[in-house]
Formats: structure tokens, C-alpha cells, sequence
């Protein structure tokens, strides 16, 4: 509609007395197409319900907005509670986060449930974008409202997300308890699926304390119950963890073979977004990661597409394609900073401290690790073994090469970079377009 024209309706429909009439039922029809949405972003008709959101963003904004400016901030909170994971996928975080920083406070006195939601799609939202400390909040604050309801599957939902929290900020003994506590509730269900994904989170626990014995137990109890409850996205999801553990121990033809059935259930299940975790996690390489960013541009997912690139990059990297890899690298980090995805871009940092480093500019690289190192404590990252041991390795490489008056003066000026500085530093061409 053209700008004149609408002015013209809506001074109109002003006239009438029925304004805010009709916006309620605007409202209303978007909460109702959201809960349809809902359930569909997950199955095989997730593009089509993806276009269709992204398609209606204006209708939705405007529905948003008059929910913060009328009675209806209840509805508006549940209506960006369904959004959450359209606004996780198609990367529109930061928009999501507002709606949610304006809709938690109008809706203090919403009905619990909704609430519960509302702050569960916020601590979703943040947690997308490493404010590790914030989606504790809100998830503690849903849970506890989940408590008081007595809604033991959303507690167990909860309980599992504050576990992946205080899992990915290195608090593993914390970790544990929730998810123990997960277990505890979706064996008292009986929900078959609900304890091969506590058995499978604890397995991940395990993994990142470095029993891999342990870790190949849980897993394989969680497989079996996968497989019962009949969930085949579930057993692909267990299989490349199986496959990411046999990797670790240096198994490569075995975390192959689970790498590879992975990728065929998730191909059958031909739900997109599954498929491009599969082909992002695989253990075969540049091929497979190439259709991984295709597919992810494909179906507008930001977040997935940094991801494939930065793994990309990694692989192009080590096949000794250098130039490429920065390239790879650079447009990574762009996409993850566009998104305020932190984690990814404290991972683009320390891969393209890797090239800086293979390409002999020490100093560059060491000011890439001290800027990554710094954001990585600040947000909470704790890396598996594997990844771990890799960095450290590069670093004292790198160290290597300098006097330790020069290493500490890059490092001091790595760490002082604010996240903008850091970003800004390393998509600079200086000592970047070099042959290798």
C-alpha cells in the first residue's frame, strides 16, 4: 500500500471509532497463524512456514507494536513466545530480543504459562547470541514459573536448557545436576525421548571432562531409547555424536560410519535444517560442508551459514588453501557478528589467528588470540578437549616465533580490543592477502 493511502485508511478507520478494534483482531490473527506455524518449523514443511512468517514480518511488527502500546501486552508476549525459534532460524535474534526486552515487562502480570513461554523464547534468543548470563536468567525464571504450575515436561525442557547453559560455560558439576534432575522427571513421565535426551546431555558432560568411556556409554544408552521412542530426527542428532566422540579418539573410519548414517536419516526425515546440522558435523569434508552453507543460504538460516563457513574455512585451511580460507573465514565472521552470534565469532577469531599465524605474522595472530581469548572469558566459551588441545597448540606455536616481550605486548593489545575493535581488526586486508 502506498504510504499516502495508508495515512489516508487509517485516519479514516480513526473516524469510526473502531481502531483499536481492528487492531486486536490483527493481533489476534497473527497469535493464531504463529501457534500454526509453530509445530511445522521443525518438520518437512519448514521452508514453506518459514517463507510464510518472514513473508507476513510487517504484519507481525505492526501486531507487535500495538500489543506494547495497548492492553494487550499478554497476547503480544505469546505471540513473540511462538516467534522465537522463526526469529532464532532466519537469524532476526537482535529484533527478537527486543520485542522481548519491551513484552517481558508489559506482561508481568500475564497467566503464568504465557509468561513461562515468553521467557523461555528469550532465554533462547540469548543464548543464540552467547549472553550466557541473560538466558540463565530467563530460563530460571520460566522454570520456576513451570514449577509452580506443576508442568513437569516444560520443567524437564528447562532443566535440560539451564544444563547446556552451565554445560557451554564450563560449570560441568552444575551441569550434571540439571540434567540429572531432567532424567529423574522424563523417567517419572515415561517419556522414552526425554530420557535419551537427558542420557545423551549427560554423555556430552562426560565428553567435555574427557571421559570418553563414560561419554560412549551414555550415548549408546541413549541411542536404545531413541530408537524406542521412535524419534528419527533424535537417533541422527545421537549418531553424530557418536560419530564426534569415535573423531576424538581418532577413529576416523567409525566416525565415518555414524557420520554417514546420520546424514541418510536426516536426508529421508528431509527436514532442511537437520539435513545442514548433518552435512555441517560430517567427518568427509569440503564437499559435504560446500552443500552444508549452500542449503543453509537456502533456507535464509544466518546462523548455520557462519557455522558451515567457519567449518569450511577449517577444512579449506588445512588443505592448503589459504587464500580461500580467509575468505571463508572473513565472510563467517561478518554473518555471525550481523547476528551477535558471539560464540561464532570468538571461533572465526581463533581461525583466522590460525592463517595469520601459517601466513608468519605472528604479531597479528597473537592480537587475533588475545582479542578471542578475552571475548571467550567474557561470554562464558569453554571448548571441548579436541578443540582445546588444538587451540593451545596454535598459540604456543605461534609463541614460539616471537620474544616474550613481543608475544606479551600483541597479547595485551588483543585483549584490550572491544568485540567491535576485534571484528574490525580481523576483517582488515593488512596481512591477509599474502601467499601462504
Amino acid at each position: 500500500m502506498h504510504e499516502l493511502l495508508r495515512q489516508y485508511a487509517e485516519e479514516k478507520l480513526q473516524e469510526t471509532g473502531e481502531e483499536a478494534l481492528i487492531h486486536s483482531r490483527h493481533l489476534h490473527h497473527f497469535a493464531t497463524l504463529a501457534e500454526r506455524a509453530a509445530p511445522e518449523l521443525d518438520g518437512s514443511k519448514q521452508e514453506m512456514w518459514l517463507d510464510r512468517l518472514e513473508m507476513e514480518q510487517g504484519n507481525i511488527r505492526a501486531a507487535l507494536r500495538w500489543a506494547t502500546e495497548s492492553t494487550e501486552a499478554e497476547t503480544g508476549l505469546q505471540l513473540a513466545g511462538t516467534l522465537a525459534r522463526f526469529w532464532l532460524i532466519r537469524g532476526h535474534l537482535q529484533e527478537g530480543r527486543r520485542w522481548f526486552e519491551e513484552l517481558l515487562p508489559k506482561g508481568s502480570h500475564a497467566a503464568p504459562s504465557v509468561r513461562a513461554e515468553g521467557l523461555h523464547g528469550a532465554g533462547l534468543l540469548a543464548y543464540a547470541q552467547g549472553d550466557h548470563q541473560q538466558a540463565t536468567e530467563y530460563y530460571a525464571q520460566a522454570l520456576a514459573l513451570k514449577r509452580t504450575l506443576g508442568d513437569k515436561r516444560s520443567m524437564a525442557t528447562l532443566l535440560g536448557n539451564l544444563g547446556l547453559l552451565a554445560h557451554v560455560r564450563g560449570n560441568l558439576e552444575q551441569a550434571r545436576a540439571f540434567h540429572t534432575e531432567n532424567l529423574a522427571l522424563a523417567r517419572e513421565l515415561g517419556e522414552a525421548r526425554g530420557v535419551a535426551v537427558s542420557l545423551n546431555n549427560l554423555g556430552n558432560v562426560a565428553y567435555m571432562q574427557g571421559d570418553y568411556e563414560q561419554a560412549q556409554a551414555l550415548h549408546q544408552e541413549s541411542l536404545t531409547w531413541m530408537r524406542e521412542s521412535g524419534d528419527k530426527r533424535g537417533v541422527a542428532a545421537l549418531l553424530t555424536n557418536l560419530g564426534t566422540l569415535a573423531y576424538a579418539q581418532g577413529n576416523y573410519a567409525l566416525a565415518r560410519t555414524f557420520h554417514q548414517e546420520s546424514l541418510t536419516l536426516f536426508r529421508e526425515l528431509g527436514v532442511k535444517r537437520s539435513i545442514v546440522t548433518a552435512l555441517s558435523n560430517h567427518a568427509e569434508g569440503r564437499a559435504l560442508l560446500e552443500e552444508c552453507v549452500s542449503r543453509a543460504r537456502e533456507l535464509g538460516d544466518k546462523r548455520w551459514t557462519a557455522i558451515g563457513l567457519n567449518r569450511l574455512g577449517d577444512v579449506v585451511f588445512a588443505e592448503g588453501d589459504v587464500n580461500r580460507a580467509v575468505e571463508l573465514h572473513r565472510q563467517s565472521l561478518a554473518m555471525a557478528h550481523q547476528v551477535q552470534d558471539q560464540e561464532r565469532v570468538v571461533l572465526s577469531l581463533i581461525s583466522l589467528a590460525k592463517v595469520a599465524g601459517n601466513r608468519e605474522d605472528a604479531p597479528r595472530a597473537i592480537r587475533l588470540f588475545g582479542a578471542a581469548d578475552a571475548l571467550r572469558a567474557a561470554i562464558g566459551i569453554v571448548l571441548a578437549p579436541p578443540e582445546r588441545n588444538a587451540y593451545e597448540r596454535c598459540v604456543a606455536a605461534t609463541r614460539a616465533k616471537l620474544n616474550a616481550e613481543t608475544f606479551a605486548a600483541a597479547w595485551d593489545v588483543g585483549k584490550a580490543m572491544s568485540l567491535e575493535q576485534a571484528v574490525e581488526y580481523a576483517l582488515a586486508n593488512e596481512g591477509l592477502t599474502r601467499d601462504a
